[in-house]
């Protein structure tokens, strides 16, 4: 059992809640699994989460990085990283793994505030554009 709401007003918020007790209280009557209940700031609309992955995608399908192409996975920390150090001049950190390869560690864009995730999406723009990719229009995300 998994659920998840954004609460954006009192009204709404005891709506969700009273709908979120109503399915816990038969879960854990008929002597399921605990349940964890976790109430955390919302750190990013599902539109801006279309977005960032919809300029990925084009970025992936468009854009060579080191003469290769590569997915949108490496590009989003290609991302992340760059603008750190652009707009933040924070090095990100780079460390050993466990078998002797090098990563970086950086920020999870999961976790970003809305305001992070905006520049995030900014610099990503501007170096696609700069880098002759075609950013689909916002109707097209999906």
């Amino acid at each position: 059992m998994k659920n998840s709401a954004i609460l954006r007003e009192p009204v709404q918020a005891k709506q969700a809640l009273e709908a979120a007790y109503a399915q816990c209280k038969g879960w854990l009557g008929a002597g399921g699994a605990p349940l964890r209940l976790k109430i955390e700031p919302a750190t990013r609309s599902l539109q801006a989460n279309a977005r960032l992955h919809a300029i990925l995608k084009d970025v992936a399908e468009q854009a060579l990085w080191m003469g290769r192409k590569r997915d949108v996975d490496y590009w989003r920390a290609l991302m992340v990283s760059g603008w750190m150090v652009a707009h933040e001049g924070v090095m990100p950190e780079l460390a050993e793994g466990l078998e002797g390869e090098r990563f970086i560690l950086r920020e999870s864009t999961a976790t970003m505030s809305g305001a992070r995730l905006a520049g995030v999406m900014a610099y990503a723009e501007a170096w696609a554009v700069s880098n002759g990719v075609v950013l689909h229009a916002p109707e097209e995300w999906k």
